[in-house]
């Protein structure tokens, strides 16, 4: 069971750990060429939308934006202060994978050392013979 509880811990850890809401330098750029499946848009007045599905139509980001009435909401470019999306990050996907590997070297040295151990193989219900063990 520590293995299942081991495996899900990696795995649960690269997920976290790969992947990032980070600011987008290039918007314009990084919408059409990445695709993300929402961005987080702030605008020039503070407020701000959650916009799934987003795609560039002129210099507005178009898409539908969460919350308690969802719509299609069309952002002008220009009027962005910030937009943010999910992307990978790779400083902690390095680590997480570093991390791994580190964790599978040390369960083959722990399996292998304990494979290496001498087994005792005398069974009280099964004598070889007196004394004798093998």
């Amino acid at each position: 069971m520590r293995l299942g509880n081991a495996v899900t811990a990696v795995l649960a850890g690269s997920v976290l750990g790969c992947a990032t809401v980070q600011p987008v330098s290039h918007p314009a750029d990084f919408i059409p060429e990445k695709h993300p499946k929402q961005v987080w848009l702030t605008r020039e007045d503070g407020k701000e939308f959650l916009l799934v599905n987003p795609r560039l139509e002129g210099d507005e980001v178009v898409g539908w934006a969460r919350g308690r009435r969802e719509r299609e909401v069309r952002v002008a470019l220009e009027e962005t202060s910030r937009v943010s999306a999910r992307q990978t990050h790779w400083t902690r996907t390095a680590l997480v994978a570093g991390l791994g590997v580190l964790g599978g070297g040390l369960f083959l040295y722990a399996v292998s050392r304990d494979a290496s151990k001498p087994q005792n193989l005398c069974d009280s219900a099964y004598p070889v013979g007196a004394g004798q063990c093998y």
